[in-house]
């Protein structure tokens, strides 16, 4: 995961070179690392681009499929995400990951509150079971209900 790292101290770093004509950090990157087996250590690395604090995501589309993060990872992602919320992450593609029902409840109790812009979850070939689809779900459907505009003629 030294790669990872290297790939997120060179989008955070600490340069003049990452900042926009304004002096603010880029946000709404598209970043793909697909097949690339970073595991779960390469989640704590990638939570530093989602969950700044006071800032959110640097990311608005984040491609994690196969790339070997399993509960462990996930867990991690969520747990920095409750620290301080994704905002801004739009996509999240964590297909093909060995993800279990446990780490889908883990993700399921963070995604209400802290993946507020979450629009895209891709979760296709995981071990999620019966249990953690329902997590997934109930989690996508309160989300729903509480940014349900309620100006919006019934």
């Amino acid at each position: 995961s030294s790669g990872v790292q290297s790939l997120a101290d060179i989008i955070l770093g600490p340069g003049e070179e990452n900042k926009n004509n304004s002096g603010q950090r880029s946000k709404g990157m598209y970043l793909g690392i697909s097949s690339n087996p970073i595991g779960a250590e390469g989640c704590g690395v990638l939570s530093q681009l989602c969950s700044i604090p006071g800032k959110g995501s640097m990311l608005s589309h984040l491609y994690l499929s196969q790339c070997s993060i399993g509960d462990e990872g996930i867990k991690l992602l969520s747990s920095a995400a409750v620290s301080n919320a994704c905002t801004g992450l739009a996509v999240l593609d964590i297909a093909e990951n060995s993800i279990t029902k446990v780490g889908a409840k883990s993700f399921a109790e963070s995604l209400v509150e802290s993946y507020p812009d979450l629009v895209e979850l891709k979760v296709a070939k995981n071990e999620l079971g019966e249990e953690g689809v329902i997590s997934l779900m109930g989690a996508l459907v309160t989300r729903k209900d509480t940014n349900t505009d309620d100006d919006e003629p019934a």
